[in-house]
């Protein structure tokens, strides 16, 4: 003891040790070790929601890429289906326009016969006529040197 109060250490030195001891074991353990428990876990949970996300991330691109190759297949589907449709009414609508043609062609013949027919019956009324209108027209011209 000697010693000690040599060094100008008394009792007060032993009681703030123990009041330092006191406090530093229930701040490590009620304080410290609690906190760095927690600011453990939750960087374990900031890793784990970063990797989940990261899944998440792959998981959307494979999902859009899946959902762009069944778009392109769909794409090619309508075009097909489109251009089938597009080419059968293409061959219905010659087949219309052929028979309105062939449908235009008779009636433009049969409109040519008629007209042909007429042409030849009113060509045979005037050479019966021919004769006729040639007396009248000596009988006036006759009547017209007489009264000269």
């Amino acid at each position: 003891m000697e010693i000690l109060n040599a060094l100008g250490l008394d009792h007060t030195a032993f009681l703030q040790f123990a009041i330092f001891s006191v406090t530093f074991f229930i701040l490590t353990f009620g304080l410290f070790s609690p906190y760095a428990k927690a600011l453990e876990e939750r960087q374990e949970r900031t890793k784990g929601a970063s990797a989940a996300s990261e899944e998440l991330l792959q998981e959307t691109r494979e999902i859009r890429q899946q959902f762009e190759a069944k778009a392109r297949s769909i794409n090619s589907e309508i075009k097909a289906i489109y251009d089938e449709n597009r080419a059968q009414g293409q061959k219905e609508s010659d087949k219309i326009l052929a028979a309105a043609r062939e449908q235009a062609h008779s009636t433009v013949e049969k409109a040519r016969s008629s007209v042909a027919a007429q042409v030849a019956e009113a060509q045979r009324k005037l050479k019966d006529e021919v004769p006729l209108v040639a007396g009248v027209i000596a009988a006036k011209l006759l009547s017209k040197k007489a009264n000269s």
